[in-house]
């Protein structure tokens, strides 16, 4: 009993026989579009006992066919698809027709498709019924009908494995063969397909047999001796490495001598008489500088502008201008409207704007500071401006705030305002002519340094006055004699050892006697970044 794969169903199918038929010529294709036939039920079995056989030897490969030329036939127009008939039952399987495979016949015209018909209405879901029986399968083509798949019996004992032989001997691999020659043929033209016939119904599958127990498994043969390793060649001798001189012992080094006694000092010259001081100085003592004021010489700036500023919108911040510098000290105004400090510290600003209001209605102005672009916090003044006294005739009144704040090196303030009417400015008033009186800046604004940490410029020093003459050095006193010893006599020259040979120089002109010879390879000797002038070197290697 054995398992094939059948191309034309898709399906496995069991075949009686374990020797291989020869297969039938393949029908001609039916036409698409016939009843399906419902699905038969699957057969159940039991598993038949497995054959035991030796394995036969594999066949040769035999020689592949010409290839036929390719058909050049028109491919005709498709056919019309016929309605999908019902499933149904899937019939026994045939039995696998025995017979050499036919030529596969020529496509058939193929027809154009049918217009697609509209889609129906969908009705609703009936409730999901019982799964009936499948259909009995559409007629298949000539392929002949599968006998019917006997019960699967039971399996067997597998039988105990044998002793494993010893493995043979590797024959010698024959020589590859010459490739044939020859011109593969015309491919046949595709024949037309023949109508599929109805698939067999399925045969009962047999129960499943209980699987046998497992067989012990055999002694392993044993494994066949490693042949014997042939035997490396010889390698060649090594020529024998010259003997290295020893070196000879150092010579012992002679006693030094006694050092000589020290001469004895000589007498300090007296000293000389010390040099008369110079007359002192006649320059005049400098005026002392004024002493640091406590607020004098602190930063301060004093600023005004004389243009009038009008609120421009009521939903928009407005920065208020300053335009003109009084005097300032380390305060000065940059950009037009912002105060900066040049240097570090704590500063008290006030300033005072002269506001309008030419609204007939009260309305309100909001002022603040600004530092370095960003609100600085709970400094907002909001001040209430009655209505105006009458057309053209706007109400004034002056706000004056005042800040003490510590400043850093480079820091600047702005001032912000805002208001509920762009009938409200911050107005300037020319000078007055009778009586005379100044102009009236829009906005005046001071900032003084309260914290004074500067220390006042010291006077100039005094000139000093000239340095008096040195006395003239006393004499030097006589050097002590040198102290007198012999030196000590010279340590007696080294032995040269017995098997210390020197080459023998007598007679050559410009030759130099070596006193050493060794061996070496020549990356030892590349590796040497100054050979020694006195050594034979003999490259090996």
């Amino acid at each position: 009993m054995a398992l094939t794969f059948n191309p034309f169903t898709g399906k496995f199918d069991f075949t009686g026989s374990q020797s291989t038929a020869a297969i039938g010529a393949t029908g001609a294709t039916g036409p698409s579009g016939g009843p399906q036939g419902a699905t038969g039920a699957t057969g159940e079995g039991a598993t038949g006992a497995t054959g035991i056989g030796t394995q036969g030897s594999t066949g040769a490969t035999g020689l592949d066919g010409a290839t036929g030329a390719t058909g050049a036939g028109a491919t005709g127009a498709t056919g019309e698809v016929g309605a999908t008939g019902q499933q149904g039952a899937t019939g026994l399987d045939g039995a696998t027709g025995v017979g050499t495979q036919g030529s596969t016949g020529a496509t058939g015209l193929v027809g154009n498709d049918g217009a697609t018909g509209a889609t129906g209405i969908a009705g609703n879901n009936g409730a999901s019924g019982a799964t009936g029986a499948t259909g009995l399968s559409g007629l298949e083509g000539s392929t002949g009908a599968t006998g019917l798949t006997g019960n699967v019996g039971s399996t067997g004992a597998t039988g105990i494995q044998g002793d494993i032989g010893s493995t043979g001997a590797t024959g010698l691999q024959g020589s590859t063969g010459a490739t044939g020659i020859g011109a593969s043929g015309a491919t046949g033209a595709t024949g037309v397909s023949g109508s599929e016939g109805a698939t067999g119904a399925t045969g009962v599958v047999g129960d499943v047999g209980s699987t046998g127990a497992t067989g012990t498994a055999g002694i392993d043969g044993a494994t066949g001796a490693t042949g014997v390793s042939g035997i490396d060649g010889a390698t060649g001798a090594t020529g024998a490495t010259g003997l290295q001189g020893d070196v000879g012992a150092t010579g012992s080094t002679g006693a030094t001598g006694l050092n000589g006694l020290d001469g004895a000092t000589g007498a300090t010259g007296l000293q000389g008489n010390a040099g008369s001081t110079g007359a002192t100085g006649v320059g005049s003592t400098g005026a002392t500088g004024p002493a640091g004021a406590g607020g004098a010489l602190g930063y301060y700036g004093s600023f005004y502008d004389l243009t009038d500023q009008p609120l421009v919108s009521t939903t928009t911040e407005q920065v208020i201008a300053i335009g003109n510098t009084v005097e300032q000290n380390g305060v000065s105004i940059v950009n037009g409207d912002e105060i900066t400090f040049a240097n570090a510290g704590t500063y008290s600003l006030t300033f005072s704007v002269q506001i309008t209001n030419l609204a007939n209605s009260v309305e309100k102005a909001t002022f603040w500071l600004k530092t370095n672009n960003v609100d600085y916090p709970d400094s907002a003044t909001e001040i209430d401006l009655q209505p105006r006294k009458a057309a053209g005739n706007p109400n004034r009144q002056v706000l004056t705030l005042n800040f003490v704040a510590t400043a850093t090196a480079g820091q600047q303030v702005q001032i912000y305002w805002a208001g509920t009417s762009t009938e409200l400015a911050v107005e300037t008033f020319p000078a007055g002519t009778s009586p005379v009186f100044p102009a009236v800046p829009s906005i005046i604004l001071t900032a003084v340094q309260v914290m004074n940490t500067q220390i006042g410029p010291d006077g100039a020093t005094g000139a000093t006055g000239a340095t008096g003459l040195a006395g003239s050095d006393g004499a030097t006193g006589a050097t002590g004699a040198t102290g007198l010893g012999t030196q000590g006599a010279t340590g007696a020259t080294g032995v040269t050892p017995a098997n210390i040979v020197l080459s023998d120089i007598t007679g050559l002109t410009g030759a130099t006697q070596l006193t050493n010879m060794v061996q070496i390879t020549q990356a030892g000797y590349n590796a040497i970044v100054t050979p020694d002038v006195n050594t034979l070197y003999v490259i090996v290697g």
